[in-house]
């Protein structure tokens, strides 16, 4: 529909190793549908390019991934761009090797337009391996309905 905002929900991490996996397992899971109109969801991986190529394009991006945030396993919490960017230094806000927070502020510098929010969740761990832990796979409809959520218009802060 013409002069509809493009919102993107997309799941970052590595498949093998475990609980790192989580933001694309979610991102899959929603892509399965039904989501609202005007919103796509994508699993990424761990490509830095096709993560910024996705927030330049978008009006509104949600991130999913397994964050480090020191908390109990499972946990989930919602960032916003300042807020994750805004992260003291030596705190980690993923675990990939590119670094989400470089990601999102070389798509700043670049000039991305799209309000972003990250929702992540704390790994219990990401050995390599498949499938992910009883505590943070009891968390994926709480990733998933924040993520929608997060995709409403109102429901994004920039």
């Amino acid at each position: 529909m013409p002069g509809e905002a493009r919102s993107l929900i997309l799941g970052v991490g590595n498949w093998f190793r475990s609980d790192d996996a989580a933001g694309l397992v979610a991102a899959e899971e929603l892509r399965a549908g039904p989501l609202p109109p005007g919103v796509e969801a994508l699993a990424l991986g761990a490509d830095e390019f096709a993560l910024m190529e996705a927030l330049l394009s978008a009006d509104r991006a949600v991130v999913l991934d397994a964050v480090d945030m020191g908390s109990a396993p499972g946990t989930v919490r919602v960032f916003t761009l300042g807020e994750a960017l805004a992260l003291a230094p030596g705190a980690t806000l993923d675990l990939h090797t590119f670094g989400l927070a470089q990601a999102l502020r070389t798509a700043t510098a670049l000039g991305m337009g799209a309000r972003v929010t990250i929702v992540g969740v704390e790994p219990e761990t990401v050995a390599p391996g498949e499938g992910l832990s009883a505590a943070v796979l009891a968390k994926l409809p709480e990733m998933k309905e924040a993520a929608l959520r997060a995709v409403a218009v109102d429901g994004l802060r920039r």
